[in-house]
């Protein structure tokens, strides 16, 4: 289903869907669900400039934040975030995500945490950027921004790693974030935990959010030397075969067929020097 019809809104967690008339509508509730990211291009800045304040960000004078903070483009892995109520005029689906990451120092962590709690928000947000939100960001058309907030010995973990497979060419960085997504009771009821989901959000909305974890798999792309390793015998390293089974079969028969003659020859040879030697 890619856009809900006749959603009325009943509370601030809670939409229905009217599908059919006079039949019970759908429940939409507002719960946690995991969004999966692939990270492109991970930039780790040192510093920030404070007209980069993103809505329900701790960036500001009071903040225990520290002057550091991670930033990618974060392609959905698991399904696509759509508006709930969207704008004619602006994207009314998403597949990617703006992602910032800032570390908080660890013995300031409880009080963040509490803090943002009673404003509404987990340590992070997730929010639709449009109208004169745009203004804050960097990116000034409509688009979805992930800020994810973390203690400092888990921030630094997560960059050391990413350093260390910035020399592979080929790399795979997962971020997996909980998420207050409205979805249908239905597609929750009868989906599998591997189906692509549809997750939805209100228009200009800021919902929160908690970081879950992050995968790092480097994929080094091998690449073949054009000397031979000095580790290795030269005539034991064996280059990759283009032949079919058969062509390789019928090639070492021929092989065996060969030694197998200088054998027999050789044999002879002998049998012939010992007979003459009686």
């Amino acid at each position: 289903m890619n856009k809900p019809r006749n959603l009325r809104k009943v509370n601030a967690n809670l939409y229905e869907e009217d599908w059919r008339e006079g039949g019970k509508p759908f429940k939409w509730h507002k719960k946690y669900e995991l969004l999966k990211l692939n990270l492109n291009d991970v930039k780790i800045r040192e510093g920030f400039e404070m007209s980069y304040k993103g809505i329900g960000s701790l960036v500001d004078e009071d903040s225990t934040c520290r002057p550091r903070y991670l930033q990618s483009v974060g392609e959905i892995t698991n399904g696509t975030v759509f508006l709930i109520n969207p704008v004619e005029s602006e994207p009314k689906r998403f597949n990617s995500v703006r992602l910032t990451m800032r570390p908080v120092a660890v013995e300031g962590w409880a009080a963040v945490l509490n803090e943002r709690r009673k404003a509404g928000y987990g340590p992070g947000v997730f929010s639709h950027i449009a109208g004169d939100q745009i203004e804050y960001y960097d990116e000034k058309t409509p688009h979805l921004a992930l800020e994810l907030t973390i203690p400092e010995d888990i921030y630094d973990s997560i960059v050391d790693k990413i350093e260390r497979v910035r020399s592979f060419r080929q790399k795979s960085i997962e971020l997996s974030a909980e998420i207050a997504f409205f979805r249908s009771e239905v597609d929750r009821g009868l989906e599998e935990y591997y189906h692509p989901k549809d997750y939805y959000i209100e228009h200009s909305s800021h919902n929160p959010a908690y970081f879950s974890y992050l995968v790092i798999e480097p994929e080094p792309t091998f690449v073949k030397s054009n000397e031979p390793s000095p580790d290795l015998d030269e005539e034991k390293v064996l280059e990759p075969s283009t032949q079919t089974g058969d062509q390789v079969t019928t090639a070492l028969l021929r092989k065996l067929s060969k030694q197998a003659g200088w054998i027999i020859t050789l044999l002879s040879f002998i049998a012939v020097l010992m007979i003459f030697h009686r």
